[in-house]
């Protein structure tokens, strides 16, 4: 075993030698080497993979990527290379995807600000996803950043009324009213309800040409950003709304192959809420008149 991991590592160490000198050609046959001496090795797999992209023989540098990301599922990192080329080879769907699917594992690693990174990559390439929108409205309302997080909010609402899901509209709004009632632009929102006019399309998101921003020190979804243990009758009921919305917008959503979301993608984005309550509709009904 000893011969191997030296074979191992005298491979790795002559490809990133390679890779240095961005001698791309002569980096992937190293890594091969190495991975042929550990066929799922993580590091040799990844770094072949970014050998071939660099070569721009994509379709073979998915194919490591994709045995990396299946070895190992809960590592984001090769699926950031998977994105890029779908993307590259117009898979914008399944860039949208991945992205998403990456933005999931950044959460799950408390990694807050790469969660929301991946989020708006999939936003860029598809402004009308909902359930990528969805998902960034949370984050953000989670982690406090309230104004974001009421322009995200406000988007899904854009599209859902496009949609004609009004009722579905009014709860988004009255989630709204109860955490952020002094927002302008929510009560900008409310006029145009008000007046039975269409909320603003959604703005595309600005992306960075090497993607998602990595701070030096990320924000963290740690308990110290969590409600405090003992009740409390406001944030509790913000809490209850919070969880209702979040039912309503992540139940079983279909979009459309464009991104876009059909009439039946929302029926089935909020099949199973139960819509608003009596109390809940009156209040609304209040408010928009």
């Amino acid at each position: 075993m000893t011969g191997n991991q030296d074979a191992y590592k005298n491979a790795m160490n002559q490809g990133h030698n390679a890779a240095w000198e961005q001698n791309w050609d002569e980096a992937a046959k190293w890594y091969q080497q190495a991975l042929e001496v550990i066929p799922n090795d993580a590091m040799a797999l990844t770094s072949l993979g970014l050998a071939l992209f660099e070569q721009r023989r994509f379709d073979e540098s998915l194919r490591f990527y994709q045995r990396a990301a299946n070895l190992y599922p809960n590592d984001p990192g090769p699926l950031d290379k998977m994105a890029r080329i779908y993307e590259l080879q117009g898979r914008t769907p399944d860039a949208v995807q991945t992205w998403m699917t990456a933005s999931n594992l950044h959460l799950n690693l408390r990694d807050a600000d790469k969660a929301i990174g991946y989020l708006q990559q999939a936003i860029a390439l598809q402004p009308e996803n909902v359930n990528a929108r969805s998902r960034l409205a949370m984050i953000l309302d989670k982690l406090g950043r309230k104004n974001e997080a009421i322009t995200e909010y406000l988007s899904v609402a854009s599209l859902l009324q496009s949609a004609g899901e009004t009722a579905k509209v009014n709860q988004i709004i009255q989630y709204l009213y109860q955490s952020q009632p002094d927002s302008n632009e929510l009560r900008h929102a409310l006029t145009l309800l008000r007046n039975k006019q269409p909320l603003p399309r959604p703005a595309k998101t600005r992306r960075s040409a090497t993607g998602p921003i990595q701070p030096e020190q990320p924000a963290k979804l740690d308990k110290a950003k969590e409600a405090p243990q003992t009740p409390d009758p406001v944030n509790e009921a913000r809490r209850s709304a919070m969880a209702e919305l979040a039912a309503m917008l992540f139940s079983q959503a279909e979009e459309s192959p464009s991104g876009q979301v059909s009439r039946r993608g929302i029926s089935s984005l909020t099949r199973g809420t139960g819509g608003l309550s009596l109390e809940q509709a009156e209040q609304t009904r209040i408010m928009l008149h």
